[in-house]
């Protein structure tokens, strides 16, 4: 849980400190700074594993000064090449030192875990992210110094007076996704990500380069029998739970009865009946709604809890409607950038809490079994493709039998469009289905028609699209995982100011490759005009999951709550009827406050684009507000991430206006 930071500049002492100084979050050890020469390393550790507490960072090792941030998931594998004692206490970082000494930049290849991480060997600064960059880096180079660090925040406290890149914020508002916008890009001008399996060096007198070391459009495609892939899922996807459990703390779970965050919970208890759980205990809780709503999952979740022995704690769903306590004044910390599930961070903070009045340190989600194993419909496409005609037939035939599906449409929405080229930003609105439509996404109809800021979105779309990705199943999963890859803005958000770790062991990269080497055509099948999915994974879960959850074809809805939300948010929201992100000239005010009323009284068309509007709208009013009060790190620091906000506003007025 810890952020680090490095600076190269004439004078990289004079700036370290007010660039360390925005990552720490209240519980963080003593920030530590090592200077040599034109580089300063900083860092700020929160401790997240046992061995955070041995020593402190940077860490010095031969001539490398190191500083790291997250966690390693192989630390046993990297110990036994790297001639390292199996039970010499050693630190993740001291183990990221061995491994550039022996394979250099080469070193992120090597590493499985969570993390980002920063060396100055003398002559160069390195630095990498994760093959999904669930720990951050960013980076801004500017009048002779470049400032890398794990937030946007630190960032600009080494490089002030960044601006607004509106260009982004259009296209965050066209391309609405889970996790901010996955562009090297930013909501400010000059500041750039690394982005997922991305590493980065600059020399002191150089600007910074970057390249991909993750690729996984090179995966080789894995066919077999699903029995076969199961047991090979089964195994990969418990030694990450088991990894992703290595915690000075108890580890809380998230049971809601779905077949993900169920499978990731019984590995936990297994684990745990066998003492091998890298963690003095675990416990789980579980989103609960009212009897006999679409979201209510309590009877999946029962059959859970007996099987597993353990009791989960609710959180209350009803009082954690979308958009609640993200309005100034309210109590939700504000991010460094805009996205999505900002909207949700009642939700969120509901299970930071039980988690922290469970004991626990460590929460694992089951986040990524949608996005990997469902399976994706385009499999159509990698069949035609491939010449397979009987196959693209008769599976053709079989995806048909959904409800509103023919086979021609399924030939042309399914394989043809993205074959043939038929991609591009819809500017003439159309169907808000973002999910299937992602190599063809409709632009909301109230965004300006200004020609060259249509032609930016189209840039930025193309440059973060993964349509050159074959198979085209493969390529769709990937832009799932782009979507929804919510732990470092939540982590940063939520869980870390709290001492807590949100975890997802279906994000880790030996079951993501292995997913994504699976044909689409293995994970579903329709049958009865229902679409079966993550036939691999029940496979996997065979034997640890009650019957009732292994044969579950349904999934809750959450579908009302960002109505709900405006509904009741909807004073917040309108404030004095001026919205900003149409006085930037984003889009055009009429058609946004009809669709936003429509909404409210339960017309759901373009749900997903007005969530992304009003969270960017709501930010931005935060940002003015913290500018006008002093505050110019970009409103997304200071008192605002203090756990004291957690009862703050946790029972307000909803407002029903």
């Amino acid at each position: 849980m810890s952020t680090i930071a490095a600076v190269l500049a004439r004078d990289p002492a004079a700036l370290l400190d007010r660039v360390t100084a925005p990552g720490r979050y209240p519980g963080s050890l003593a920030t530590g700074a090592a200077v040599d020469g034109p580089c300063g390393l900083g860092a700020a550790v929160l401790p997240a594993t046992p061995e955070d507490t041995i020593e402190a960072q940077p860490v010095t090792a031969d001539g490398l000064r190191v500083a790291f941030a997250g966690r390693l998931d192989n630390p046993a594998e990297l110990r036994a090449v790297l001639g390292v004692h199996p039970r010499r206490p050693v630190t993740d970082a001291r183990l990221v030192a061995a491994a550039y000494r022996r394979w250099g930049t080469a070193c992120p290849t090597h590493l499985i875990g969570s993390f980002a991480l920063l060396v100055w060997d003398g002559d160069r600064l390195f630095g990498a992210v994760d093959h999904l960059a669930s720990r951050t880096l960013f980076w801004s180079a500017r009048a002779g110094t470049v400032v890398v660090a794990s937030t946007v925040r630190q960032v600009l406290a080494g490089t002030p007076g960044a601006d607004l890149d509106d260009d982004y914020l259009l296209a965050s508002l066209c391309l609405p996704t889970g996790a901010p916008l996955q562009s090297d890009r930013t909501a400010y001008a000059g500041v750039h990500r690394l982005l997922r399996g991305e590493a980065l060096t600059v020399a002191p007198d150089g600007h910074p380069r970057t390249w991909r070391y993750w690729r996984p459009e090179d995966l080789p495609e894995r066919r077999g029998p699903v029995a076969e892939l199961g047991e090979e899922l089964r195994a990969t996807l418990a030694t990450a739970v088991r990894a992703q459990s290595r915690s000075a703390g108890k580890v809380m779970c998230t049971l809601s009865g779905g077949l993900d965050s169920s499978t990731v919970t019984g590995l936990v208890a297994g684990l745990a009946d066998a003492g091998r759980l890298p963690a003095p205990g675990f416990a789980a809780m579980s989103l609960a709604f009212g009897e006999g709503t679409e979201a209510d999952e309590r009877a999946y979740r029962r059959m859970a809890e007996e099987r597993f022995g353990v009791t989960a704690v609710d959180v209350d769903g009803a009082a954690c409607w979308h958009f609640q306590d993200i309005a100034p004044g309210g109590a939700a910390p504000v991010p460094d950038e805009p996205f999505v599930s900002w909207s949700a961070y009642a939700e969120t903070r509901g299970f930071a809490d039980a988690a922290t009045d469970s004991g626990c340190t460590t929460v694992l989600f089951g986040h990524g079994g949608d996005e990997l194993w469902a399976g994706s419909e385009h499999f159509l496409a990698d069949l035609v493709r491939r010449g397979r005609l009987a196959a693209t037939w008769r599976r053709g035939r079989e995806l048909a039998g959904l409800k509103n599906r023919t086979y021609s449409s399924a030939l042309r929405k399914l394989a043809l469009g993205p074959l043939l080229g038929q991609v591009g930003i819809r500017w003439d609105g159309g169907s808000d289905d973002l999910d299937r439509y992602w190599y063809r996404p409709p632009a909301p109809p109230w965004v300006t028609p200004d020609p060259r800021r249509r032609a930016a979105v189209e840039r930025i779309w193309r440059d973060t699209t993964t349509l050159g990705v074959r198979p085209v199943s493969r390529a769709h999963e990937l832009a799932w995982i782009r979507a929804a890859s919510v732990a470092p803005v939540l982590n940063d958000g939520v869980f870390h100011p709290r001492g807590l770790d949100l975890r997802m062991p279906f994000y880790d990269r030996r079951v993501v490759e292995l997913a994504l080497s699976v044909p689409g055509e293995h994970k579903l099948r329709v049958a009865d005009g229902t679409r079966i999915t993550k036939l691999v994974l029940r496979e996997a879960a065979r034997d640890v999951l009650p019957a009732g959850i292994l044969a579950r074809r349904t999934k809750a809805s959450l579908s009302v709550s960002a109505a709900e939300g405006l509904r009741r948010e909807w004073p917040r929201i309108l404030g004095d009827g001026r919205l900003q992100v149409a006085e930037r000239g984003l889009v055009d005010r009429d058609p946004v406050l009809r669709d936003l009323r429509a909404a409210r009284m339960g017309q759901w068309q373009n749900i997903g684009h007005l969530t992304a509007l009003v969270v960017l709208e709501l930010w931005l009013r935060h940002r003015t507000t913290s500018t006008e009060g002093g505050d110019h790190d970009g409103g997304a620091g200071g008192d605002l991430r203090n756990p004291a906000a957690r009862t703050a506003g946790q029972r307000r007025d909803p407002g029903e206006g």
